[in-house]
């Protein structure tokens, strides 16, 4: 690791609220403010009973969500392009194994698309209700060639992630508690045979990934508060050892946010969210005595502001609904970066503030019939043309059904 990459983080700060709710044109487009969405659906699986029998798909590669309603109290899904769960030992893995001898040829080589759908299964009885996403992150190559000489030289591995998370959701009186939990168990391994040696891939490169978090929204006033943590883990290594370096990869969240109406017509809601990043390197030096070991961590500490306002227009022209969205997202990101050891090295060191800047944003949607479409719109883009408007930065749609 390094302090640039550390900082390279901060760049992702404008984006960062996307870790609560999948990236779509209408979070977007309201500074990713803590308002309803199907894309909570990505944090808390349980809230697709909120959802049913629809589907929404954000262009150029963006999240899919799909939900169908089976009878009443149970409905199936699947999530989509959601990314990697374990992107730390992803990455890891992928660079080992493409280094590997008699590794991938030919140019294909393992890379981070992997992530296989999700499906998602959800449960309801009463005030209670249940969610579950299930997903299996795999992939593999198996090569056989013969050199001149006549040798048979065969070359296969794979990268598994199995794993599930499970979500409940209970109502009591005006108030609602979500709380998650998940692991995952990723892996990799496999063999190579160059001539008459075969050599086992790093028969010890596996890992754990876990999160768990909870959120409580009730009502004070003329406000909606919700408030909620969240914490995740990877812990992997990538050696053929019991004594090589490994990795613990940790993310700590912790929000809040009020939502409330502006303007008669208006809802709009105000933001906050702390993040905690943190890479570690561990390392052990049994040859001592004792067995010694040494720490090194690159993190960043952020903090992030968002407000929201979106307006809906009922009947509007031909459309069932327009509405007109806005918002605003501001980002702070602080690298720190710590070394300990069983020696004497002690060192621990906080560099200046990344900022973000203040970034406005803006869209809207309209709904017609079965079929909503919503754009954020890139205010900075208006190459096509004065009369033609700016340009579209996320375009999402949604079919009910």
């Amino acid at each position: 690791m390094s302090i640039s990459k550390v900082k390279a983080i901060a760049v992702v700060l404008t984006m960062a609220a996307a870790v609560f709710a999948q990236e779509n044109a209408r979070m977007r487009s309201m500074g990713f403010a803590p308002m309803s969405d199907i894309s909570d659906v990505f944090t808390y699986p349980v809230l697709m009973m909120g959802y049913p029998n629809q589907v929404q798909a954000t262009f150029n590669d963006g999240a899919v969500i799909g939900i169908k309603q089976i009878g009443e109290g149970f409905s199936i899904g699947v999530l989509a392009n959601q990314g990697l769960m374990c992107p730390g030992f992803a990455d890891a893995a992928i660079t080992h194994l493409n280094a590997l001898p008699g590794g991938p040829v030919g140019g294909r080589q393992f890379n981070e698309n992997f992530n296989i759908p999700h499906l998602l299964l959800g449960f309801g009885a009463g005030p209670l209700n249940l969610g579950l996403d299930i997903f299996v992150e795999y992939a593999s190559y198996n090569a056989n060639t013969v050199d001149l000489a006549g040798n048979d030289n065969i070359s296969k591995a794979h990268i598994l992630n199995p794993g599930a998370r499970v979500s409940a959701g209970l109502e009591f009186g005006d108030m609602e508690l979500l709380a998650k939990f998940g692991m995952g168990f990723p892996s990799y391994g496999g063999e190579y045979r160059l001539g008459a040696t075969t050599t086992k891939i790093d028969p010890n490169s596996k890992g754990l990934y876990m999160e768990t978090g909870a959120e409580l929204s009730l009502p004070i006033a003329d406000l909606d508060f919700t408030a909620g943590f969240g914490y995740g883990f990877e812990n992997f290594n990538t050696h053929n050892n019991s004594t090589g370096p490994h990795e613990w990869h940790s993310i700590i969240t912790v929000y809040l946010g009020a939502e409330f109406n502006v303007l008669e017509t208006a809802a709009a809601a105000l933001g906050y969210t702390f993040f905690r990043f943190a890479e570690t390197d561990i390392m052990d030096f049994p040859s001592g005595n004792p067995v010694s070991t040494t720490k090194a961590m690159d993190g960043i500490h952020a903090h992030v502001f968002n407000l929201g306002m979106e307006n809906i227009w009922d009947n509007a022209w031909i459309f069932d609904a327009f509405a007109l969205r806005a918002g605003a997202l501001y980002a702070l990101g602080l690298p720190v970066v710590r070394n300990t050891s069983d020696g004497d090295l002690r060192s621990k060191i906080k560099f200046p503030g990344t900022h973000s800047g203040v970034n406005p944003t803006m869209g809207f949607g309209v709904s017609y019939s079965f079929l909503t479409l919503d754009l954020a719109l890139d205010m900075g883009d208006w190459s096509s043309g004065v009369f033609a408007g700016p340009a579209a930065g996320l375009v999402t749609g949604t079919i009910k059904f």
